[in-house]
């Protein structure tokens, strides 16, 4: 009798342990767990778990790896290789020269010739206070007097002054062989060195306020800035 139930119990103490064992290692998804207790098998019904691998590889969700390496989606890695160091033109060097210069013909281009008196056509003339005059001018009006040049040439041409103005002055000459400068009229300029590009054909015009004028033929001639003492013009009128 003794033996009898000294046996039972060692038949219910050997009940295989593998049944324990399937159902402890299963999990709550069915996955097991190696020995050393790593995760083995973990995945999602798809077979993607889109976490992070141990070994920094991309994932198919495209989120960062531990090593930073690109994602499947492009987005920018966790040492921010993928386009962070700017190299899609973020170093600003889209379009610009190196030395900061500009392109295009900045420099303005290759200056055009110079100007001279025999390209260039001068001329004056006199208004009083009803228009152009020249015989008579009216002595109880300012006059003012225009002074034009203009390019004949085909091309562009420059004239380089010593200030802001082409015209030097307008002089008032009592007409005559014993005739003498009565009046000298400068117009206002800005005293710094000045280019001025005078277009194939254009005329540029600049003009001086003077003053009234008694009886009598004046010669009225305006003085151009220019080396050259063949630049200017004359015109003359009488005052009555």
């Amino acid at each position: 009798m003794k033996r009898f139930v000294w046996l039972a119990l060692c038949m219910a103490c050997t009940t295989p342990k593998s049944e324990f064992d399937s159902a402890e290692d299963a999990g709550p998804d069915g996955a097991g767990a190696s020995d050393d207790g790593d995760v083995v098998g973990l995945v999602d019904e798809d077979g993607d778990d889109g976490d992070a691998d141990d070994d920094g590889t991309a994932d198919d969700d495209g989120t960062a790896d531990d090593d930073g390496t690109a994602d499947d989606d492009g987005t920018a890695d966790d040492d921010g290789a993928d386009g962070a160091d700017g190299a899609d033109g973020a170093d600003g060097d889209d379009g610009a020269a190196d030395d900061g210069s500009a392109d295009d013909g900045a420099d303005g281009g290759i200056s055009p010739p110079d100007c001279t008196v025999a390209t260039l056509d001068f001329s004056v003339r006199v208004e009083d206070g009803d228009g152009p005059c020249a015989s008579p001018c009216d002595k109880d009006d300012d006059l003012t007097y225009y002074a034009t040049v203009t390019n004949s040439m085909s091309v562009n041409c420059m004239i380089s002054t010593p200030s802001d103005c082409l015209l030097e002055d307008i002089e008032v000459v009592v007409s005559g062989p014993m005739g003498s400068t009565i009046e000298t009229y400068s117009p206002v300029c800005a005293e710094v060195v000045t280019d001025h590009v005078i277009s194939a054909g254009e005329t540029v015009e600049e003009s001086v306020e003077g003053g009234m004028l008694n009886y009598g033929n004046f010669v009225i001639v305006a003085n151009f800035a220019m080396e050259s003492s063949a630049a200017y013009a004359s015109t003359t009128i009488a005052v009555e």
